[in-house]
């Protein structure tokens, strides 16, 4: 039974907790003020810090942009431009203004805006938006819903909610998924995603069981560029020939044991012209993949995959400039990353193999920073032996020095 007489009493009021307290707008005494209560109590320092932030505004010489005034063959493309740079960007626009919220929100800006689903509750919130807005479908052209930083067990959570609303928009034209959602996606009827040209992929695909499935065959040859974010393994089969598949790339870590990895299939796509693979190797030992993969084919080219590179915000420059990606590999096919001091190895000398008497084992003398690392596509393969010494496997996947 409630005590009637605490709230009865109005001169009697129940201390509340510090956290409901402050959630109640009950600011404890000692609590000292904020910017706002300070703007809120004083109307001169409110009206100070107006002028300071927007003093070019108060300058009579000031004249705003007039975007209003370009032609319409000018403001279209700084608009489309401007939608498709950032989801960020286009929540600003559409709050600048009536006249430019609903030129962005048209069909044709629209089409250049790439979702990016990154961790499990922005997927389960865009599910439910489809859901509740399903008109909304229809304008989703480019769709990313790999979670790198999820664990394994919330990304197997994930997939039927990612395979859901990869169904659902049936007019995507550039897809980054996992491996699984894509068996969702081709092992149903009616297959109705024949316009996805640009496919990113977070790992290995079992080949045999997508290409026998209903439909596998018929979404692959259908592909134009093909990525695989996840570090490939050796004697890892990179697939089939596939009719329409022009570029192709591959994340390979730290591998350097590139031949043996399958390329025999895929290497036979009749309008294949670039084979792309990144890699974190660098020096001595990223010249020796580079001469390794071009005997394989002379199309294979080899990029350092930069530290500050982010996966995402890559696949989604693609989407707005698909060449850019391949030109860039192109002009570096032949610059290499300048070596940092390690230790100077022979050809021979690979992961797995014993060093020499005469090698060094001396790290750089500056490590490497681990800032901007994307774990989530940090694999390696240094070889079988590794694995019996722990303190090289540790060692190795912290990326700070070779095993020997």
């Amino acid at each position: 039974m409630v005590n009637e007489g605490v709230y009865s009493n109005p001169g009697r009021r129940r201390k509340l907790p510090s956290f409901l307290g402050l959630a109640l707008g009950q600011v404890p005494k000692d609590h000292p003020p904020t910017l706002a209560d300070k703007l809120h109590l004083d109307p001169a320092a409110l009206d100070h810090t107006v002028r300071r932030k927007f003093s070019h505004l108060l300058d009579s010489s000031y004249r705003p942009f007039p975007f209003a005034d370009l032609p319409v063959e000018l403001a279209l493309p700084i608009l489309s431009y401007a939608t498709g740079c950032s989801q960020g960007t286009y929540r600003s626009l559409l709050l600048t203004n009536k006249g430019i919220c609903d030129l962005v929100r048209s069909d044709e800006m629209l089409s250049g805006v790439s979702v990016i689903l990154s961790t499990p509750r922005q997927l389960h919130a865009f599910k439910w938006y489809l859901e509740t807005w399903p008109e909304a479908i229809s304008q989703i052209h480019a769709l990313w819903t790999i979670c790198p930083f999820s664990s394994e067990r919330e990304t197997q959570a994930s997939i039927p909610v990612s395979a859901t609303i990869t169904q659902m928009c049936t007019k995507i034209r550039s897809l980054a998924c996992h491996p699984d959602v894509l068996y969702h996606l081709v092992d149903r009827s009616p297959f109705q995603h024949t316009r996805c040209v640009d496919l990113t992929i977070d790992s290995g695909i079992h080949w045999s069981a997508i290409m026998n499935s209903f439909h596998g065959a018929e979404f692959f040859h259908q592909i134009q560029r093909l990525h695989f974010l996840g570090a490939i393994f050796p004697y890892y089969d990179m697939g089939p020939a596939l009719n329409n598949l022009t570029r192709m790339s591959m994340a390979m870590g730290l591998v350097t044991n590139i031949g043996s990895v399958k390329f025999g299939g895929v290497l036979k796509s009749p309008k294949l012209q670039q084979m792309v693979i990144t890699t974190r190797l660098t020096g001595d030992e990223q010249e020796f993949l580079a001469e390794d993969v071009h005997k394989i084919d002379p199309r294979f080219s080899v990029l350092y995959r930069r530290r500050r590179w982010r996966e995402p915000n890559l696949w989604h420059e693609s989407f707005q400039d698909p060449d850019r990606f391949w030109n860039q590999a192109t002009a570096e096919k032949h610059v290499l990353d300048p070596a940092r001091k390690r230790p100077v190895r022979e050809r021979n000398q690979r992961w797995g193999h014993p060093p020499s008497d005469t090698e060094s084992d001396s790290v750089s003398d500056t490590p490497e920073s681990d800032e901007g690392l994307d774990l989530a596509n940090e694999e390696i393969w240094p070889g079988l032996d590794i694995y019996k010494n722990p303190t090289k496997l540790a060692l190795a996947l912290a990326g700070r020095r070779n095993p020997a």
